[in-house]
């Protein structure tokens, strides 16, 4: 990996994994759950909710395959280290570009994101957590 500025790998074990995996989870069903909700704001929460589900999806991929995660503000290299966790994959690094690319209006814009928006967001951090969990299936690193 190239690091750029701002970028801070750190250590993460196989239980540091899981206890990410645990997070993508939690922060997913969350998710699905506030996306039921026809209150104000809450199409803003279920995505942002599901973008931090996919980040620590991201986190638990790269624990179990590299031993280590990505922390800090930037995402291109989250991006960067989760391609290097998945070679010969292009759908987990895809799918998480695009759910990071909502993170800006779901986060911090005035703006309530579409429901289509929301939905397909649910979907592609859906995909993450669900490829994060075969990373401990039996115990292999796959």
């Amino acid at each position: 990996m190239n690091p750029g500025r701002g970028t801070k790998l750190v250590a993460c074990s196989r239980a540091n994994a899981h206890a990410r995996l645990v997070s993508a989870r939690a922060f997913l069903n969350t998710a699905e759950l506030v996306a039921t909700e026809n209150v104000a704001g809450m199409a803003n929460v279920a995505a942002s909710l599901s973008v931090l589900a996919a980040i620590a999806a991201s986190d638990a991929i790269c624990g179990a395959k590299l031993g280590q995660r990505y922390r800090g503000p930037e995402h291109a290299s989250a991006l960067e280290l989760l391609r290097l966790a998945t070679p010969g994959e292009s759908k987990p690094a895809a799918t998480f570009q695009r759910v990071i690319a909502l993170k800006d209006d779901a986060h911090y814009g005035v703006i309530v994101v579409p429901a289509d928006q929301v939905r397909t967001s649910l979907r592609q951090a859906s995909a993450l957590v669900r490829r994060a969990e075969e990373c401990f299936v039996g115990g292999s690193s796959k």
